[in-house]
């Protein structure tokens, strides 16, 4: 008798073009490249569209295998294993209504400006005002949840109800294309690091290591045969190698 196939059962918000909802069409880049490098390697994946916050509880309580489109940064921190080969390089910035003049230059420029976020999302250099603003129930930063969590802050920017938006240039290029509202905001400057992002595994899962190696050498060999160019072509993203 054969053995079973494992199941990698992967989780993720939506994070446009990154990780997608595949009953809306495309499963965003970051999902297709996962499921072809762990398909090929003879794994069987599930991949779940899950609210952000939910995901990562999943991955506490064993019900995910694995999350998409996390910073390598915030899996580190909660002792996720992840490949060596990282699946996109984010960079966040702020984006601000069209008429704005306000750039960031550092947390202090924030002073007076309603800033709205995403639950849970690393934000790199930023956490720690967020943090403490969060903590404190300050009106200054506003917390978004669900998986339409960008459209909502996006809407909110255009009309006013919030000063500023953080996160990813390609994301919001993306979303708001689609939204047809880039004529209406404009980028106001980046906040750093560069973060690798893509896939990280349940360190309670006995198989992770081993779906971690499959990972790293499928990407590899994607990128190779230039099936990888081939999956981003499709959401007109280019290789960040």
């Amino acid at each position: 008798m054969a053995a079973a196939v494992q199941t990698i059962v992967l989780e993720g918000d939506v994070w446009a073009p990154y990780v997608m909802d595949p009953k809306a069409g495309a499963p965003g880049f970051m999902v297709e490249l996962a499921e072809e490098a762990l398909t090929r390697a003879g794994y069987r994946v599930e991949f779940r569209v899950t609210p952000w916050t939910r995901a990562l509880t999943d991955m506490q309580t064993g019900e995910a295998t694995a999350v998409v489109g996390i910073y390598f940064s915030q899996a580190a921190q909660r002792n996720y294993l992840v490949p060596s080969e990282e699946l996109g390089i984010s960079i966040n910035q702020f984006f601000v209504s069209a008429p704005s003049v306000w750039r960031y230059s550092n947390p202090s420029s924030l002073k007076g400006l309603v800033l709205a976020t995403i639950a849970d999302y690393d934000y790199g250099d930023l956490d720690p005002y967020i943090d403490a603003a969060v903590q404190d129930h300050s009106p200054w930063v506003q917390v978004m949840f669900g998986n339409d969590a960008l459209e909502k802050n996006l809407k909110k920017l255009v009309t006013g109800r919030v000063d500023a938006v953080i996160e990813d240039r390609v994301v919001v290029a993306f979303v708001a294309g689609r939204l047809k509202l880039l004529d209406q905001i404009h980028s106001a400057g980046a906040v750093g690091p560069e973060n690798r992002a893509g896939v990280a595994f349940s360190p309670k899962d006995p198989l992770a290591a081993q779906y971690v190696r499959a990972l790293s050498e499928g990407i590899k060999k994607l990128r190779l045969s230039g099936e990888l160019k081939r999956v981003l072509d499709k959401y007109g993203v280019a290789d960040w190698k």
